[in-house]
């Protein structure tokens, strides 16, 4: 009579990896990939706009196009950033240029008055009233600038209708403005204190992202539900 071998001797096939732990795996795996993903393409947007605004009368132009990048991804898109940045530079060229030789302008005025205020005697009236207005108008065109590239890089507008819109908004919500310049001083400052490396590969894009995060929850409260719907992306669903 044949003897059967013990159960404890018996070779149990191997068991399969359980469905849960075969998710978790490939969730993981995702999550790499999209983190990946991000650094990366926030690495290249930034190489990029160096490269572009490389001979200054292009940093209009390439400071539209990184914000361009920017936006989309703060709107929770995915874009492929070469793509999305030379399309931004085809199509926003023209307006960009504007808009860079207004900022220039305002640039050149508020330089010109605080050589001005320079000169003057700190008990005269004028230095008190020139830094007054010097101050103003340097803080109007910070703030204007938030919104202004932020706009442009949602939708090639006019450049009056672009400053009109920004002006707005700066005067409408002064603390969200403010903190968004305020974080933007901040990383430019810190990353001045680190290897130059660091500016090339990042600062760019960190103050374009923090830019169009902060402009963003200021813009989408005065779009319609059909403008949300189709900056957010949920129109291409």
């Amino acid at each position: 009579m044949r003897r059967e071998p013990p159960k404890e001797d018996i070779e149990r096939p191997a068991s399969a990896p359980k469905p849960d732990a075969q998710k978790r795996q490939v969730s993981d795996a995702d999550e790499l990939r999209r983190h990946f993903d991000a650094y990366s393409s926030f690495v290249m947007a930034n190489l990029l706009w160096a490269m572009v605004g490389l001979a200054v009368v292009t940093l209009p132009v390439a400071t539209v196009a990184l914000m361009t990048v920017m936006s989309e991804r703060v709107r929770g898109r995915q874009p492929d950033v070469i793509w999305t940045f030379f399309t931004a530079v085809r199509q926003k060229w023209r307006t960009a240029t504007l808009l860079g030789l207004i900022d220039a302008a305002a640039i050149g005025f508020i330089v010109i008055n605080i050589s001005i205020v320079g000169r003057m005697q700190a008990d005269e009236l004028m230095f008190v009233v020139s830094g007054a207005v010097t101050l103003f108008v340097g803080t109007i065109v910070l703030s204007v600038n938030v919104y202004m590239w932020a706009l442009l890089a949602l939708e090639d507008l006019p450049v009056r209708r672009v400053i009109e819109m920004s002006l707005r908004f700066a005067l409408a919500y002064p603390l969200p403005t403010f903190g968004v310049l305020g974080a933007s001083a901040a990383l430019i400052a810190v990353s001045l204190l680190l290897p130059r490396g660091v500016f090339v590969f990042v600062t760019a894009s960190a103050v374009a992202y923090v830019t169009a995060w902060g402009s963003w929850r200021v813009i989408r409260r005065h779009l319609t539900g059909e403008e949300l719907r189709r900056f957010s992306g949920q129109a291409d669903a």
